[in-house]
């Protein structure tokens, strides 16, 4: 199982959450500011979501901290930014299971592989067709 959830910011940013599992099915939670609310269901094929289990391994994801930003706290960030939003992924694949929450104010070293990963969440699942 591969997750996505996307949280607000001050300027409208889309909130909304996608689970993608292993025999490809997606399930899609609109919430606010997207194109459609609700829940929306859709298909991807399972080596989709192999290959992006395998983005997970490259990026280094089961050995980043739990969260960045969150909870006033500042700990690895480089810089600092006013306003941007939550991003929280999380993957169960072969007997392990990690979730990293990320306040985008907060950038370090960590920011560009997350953004990869919640890139290719949205691009699999094609959450696009949903909330622009």
């Amino acid at each position: 199982v591969i997750a996505l959830e996307r949280g607000a910011c001050e300027r409208r940013c889309a909130v909304y959450s996608v689970t993608i599992r292993g025999d490809g099915s997606v399930t899609y939670e609109g919430r606010h500011y997207v194109r459609t609310t609700g829940i929306k269901r859709s298909r991807i094929s399972p080596a989709a979501v192999a290959e992006l289990a395998a983005a997970f391994e490259a990026e280094g994801y089961y050995r980043l901290a739990d969260q960045y930003g969150m909870a006033g706290s500042t700990e690895g960030c480089i810089e600092l930014r006013s306003d941007a939003p939550i991003a929280k992924t999380s993957i169960v694949s072969g007997g392990r299971t990690k979730t990293v929450a990320h306040h985008h104010r907060c950038v370090g070293t960590f920011s560009e592989p997350l953004k990869r990963l919640e890139t290719a969440i949205d691009r699999a699942a094609n959450t696009a067709q949903w909330i622009k």
